[in-house]
């Protein structure tokens, strides 16, 4: 009698089991491969440009004027090191006689050169970047004298990040 009662036991489980699995939507696993990929990113980003730079007076006695903007900043982000960078700079012509624009890059992981007469070939600005430098300002200087008389004029300054 124990022994047809565990047959009969096993023959209601495993109907419930064959029942639960088939006929009442037992649970169905399916694997999806999912692959990922980092790849090599380099940002460099320039907030937008300087207001404009005027010169409206200058003081009697002095041989120049100068007048700047520091309300744009810039930004480099790179999720790979590749050696230390560095950012130069230069402008698309010639300043007129007896003017100059002047960039000076702030930098928190390089090393800013200062104030750089910006003139049509590369002028070094930041060096040694050894990491992300982030909202990092950049200060525009226009200077003139006398000699210059009136003038107006705009360039376009071109900054290049790359490695040293």
């Amino acid at each position: 009698m124990k022994r047809i009662s565990f047959f009969f036991l096993f023959l209601i489980l495993s109907v419930f089991l064959f029942l639960k699995t088939y006929c009442f939507g037992g649970q169905q696993y399916r694997y999806v491969y999912v692959s990922y990929e980092i790849r090599s990113v380099t940002e460099f980003s320039v907030s937008g440009n300087p207001q404009p730079l005027i010169i409206d007076s200058m003081e009697a006695g002095q041989s120049s004027a100068e007048v700047y903007d520091d309300s744009t900043m810039y930004s480099f982000a790179s999720n790979e090191w590749t050696g230390y960078k560095k950012i130069t700079g230069r402008i698309d012509q010639s300043m007129p006689a007896y003017t100059y624009l002047k960039v000076n890059l702030e930098s928190y992981t390089g090393e800013s050169q200062g104030d750089v007469t910006l003139t049509t070939s590369e002028q070094n600005l930041v060096a040694y970047i050894e990491d992300n430098d982030w909202d990092c300002i950049i200060t525009y200087k226009f200077g003139a004298t006398p000699a210059a008389g009136v003038l107006s004029g705009a360039r376009t300054v071109t900054f290049t990040l790359s490695d040293m």
